[in-house]
């Protein structure tokens, strides 16, 4: 799958994602949010994230680039892994600071997740993406300097 552009829907492909979902937060929410808020529940029950931050392996920009979500506006960020197009059948292991992420996409302190999800996307490039996730698990900060996995 070539690399592409994650900030625009019709460039969006990614050969896999992992998804993090927060729980929605009226207080923190912009007021295109909260208006926004009623149709999500509607659609997809009282339940559905308020925030998601996405994890990208594929992409254009650096490893670390936060980018906006062309789907979630102000209610998503993408945080690129592995930009670019990387090796095939080689396992990585990755580890993040989910509250320092939340924080850089949102400005606010990051509530506890609430969800997660792993996706694969090839529409628009019209190609085939294979990953396979495992081990996936969420540890406390074992302090200063060293980031929650």
């Amino acid at each position: 799958m070539p690399a592409n552009d994650l900030r625009h829907r019709d460039t969006d492909d990614r050969p896999v994602a992992v998804f993090v979902t927060y729980p929605f937060d009226a207080e923190r929410a912009t007021f295109w949010e909260r208006l926004k808020r009623v149709f999500v529940e509607l659609a997809h029950g009282a339940d559905a994230p308020g925030r998601i931050v996405s994890y990208v392996w594929g992409g254009l920009g650096a490893r670390g680039d936060l980018q906006p979500s062309p789907y979630l506006q102000s209610a998503g960020g993408i945080v690129l892994l592995r930009p670019g197009v990387q090796e095939i059948g080689v396992w990585r292991n990755e580890s993040v600071d989910l509250a320092a992420d939340y924080v850089r996409a949102f400005g606010a302190p990051a509530p506890p997740p609430t969800q997660v999800a792993v996706l694969a996307d090839s529409d628009s490039t019209h190609s085939r993406a294979h990953a396979f996730v495992r081990g996936l698990r969420f540890t406390e900060e074992c302090g200063e300097g060293r980031p929650a996995k």
